[in-house]
């Protein structure tokens, strides 16, 4: 009997995630893995077998299904628990139109707020986190960018 593989053997998960950043490293990783439809839809996402592939308690395996559910990536049936939602292309492409939006106007008005050392500095920032591995260090990144 074959077994059929599991879509959360895709998923890597590069040394232990710091407590303070575990929801939202889970959250994005799963966000990716079911947007590039690693993890397809209608497959079902235990708390607790996230919970062992991570490293962490359910508390925050818990928390990033909410948050994913929040952005209809899942549908979290009471006593049953998270499946993955199907996607809708629409909804996704106007998400995304939406967000660059948004980032285009947030950088539109920051501009004339930095000089040029900021702009020399984010610049290093983005080359530190096209390479960097280690969760902890990625988290630092992305706040300092930002």
């Amino acid at each position: 009997m074959t077994q059929k593989p599991n879509p959360l053997g895709s998923i890597k998960v590069n040394g232990p995630i710091p407590a303070h950043l575990a929801r939202s490293v889970i959250e994005q990783t799963l966000r990716s893995a079911i947007l590039d439809g690693r993890i397809p839809c209608g497959t079902a996402l235990r708390q607790q077998d996230l919970a062992d592939l991570f490293g962490v308690s359910r508390m925050p395996v818990r928390e990033a299904l909410r948050q994913l559910e929040a952005q209809a990536l899942l549908n979290v049936i009471a006593h049953k628990g998270a499946v993955v939602a199907p996607l809708v292309q629409g909804d996704a492409a106007e998400t995304y139109a939406l967000r660059i939006l948004l980032e285009s106007e947030a950088l539109r008005l920051s501009i004339p707020l930095l000089e040029d050392e900021d702009i020399d500095q984010a610049a290093r920032y983005i080359d530190e986190l096209e390479t960097e591995k280690d969760y902890s260090e990625i988290g630092r990144l992305n706040r300092l960018f930002h």
